[in-house]
């Protein structure tokens, strides 16, 4: 465990703590507001798309994906794909990194199985790479109550 620490950037400690305070409110906001207000105002405040190269935002995306991970997954809140997903994207979105939030459904032995994952550049970034496979993906604006399903 300690070895992993040790591989970390400062910029990665940066935002795993912005991601500790965000998944929490992420939560409320979603029970408050619902997905659709939440996600709208998660995405306010655009900035000017980054002047990085397309590889240097890809490298950072897949960075801020993994520190939301962490913080989700060792942090005092446990979060949904959901609100790793909306998280993520907010992260990247406030940094002029243009990311993009895929919501999939599938038919699993019967139970409808809804996913969330944020895709950057055609890529992948906080789940498998071929997770959009399994599930069929949907238009991000839909009923507030559909976090429930997640």
């Amino acid at each position: 465990m300690l070895k992993k620490l040790a591989k970390l950037r400062c910029s990665d400690y940066r935002a795993i703590s912005s991601a500790l305070v965000m998944l929490p409110v992420c939560a409320v906001s979603l029970k408050l507001k619902g997905y659709n207000r939440t996600r709208r105002q998660f995405q306010s405040g655009r900035k000017r798309p980054s002047s990085l190269p397309r590889t240097r935002q890809l490298q950072i995306a897949k960075r801020a994906a993994r520190a939301v991970n962490i913080a989700s997954n060792h942090g005092f809140y446990r979060a949904n794909c959901l609100k790793r997903s909306l998280v993520l994207n907010r992260w990247l979105h406030k940094r002029g990194i243009q990311a993009e939030i895929k919501l999939g459904v599938d038919l699993f032995e019967g139970d409808l199985a809804a996913h969330a994952w944020v895709e950057h550049q055609g890529t992948i970034l906080n789940d498998h790479r071929n997770i959009g496979r399994r599930f069929k993906t949907m238009t991000p604006d839909l009923p507030d109550d559909w976090e429930t399903h997640f």
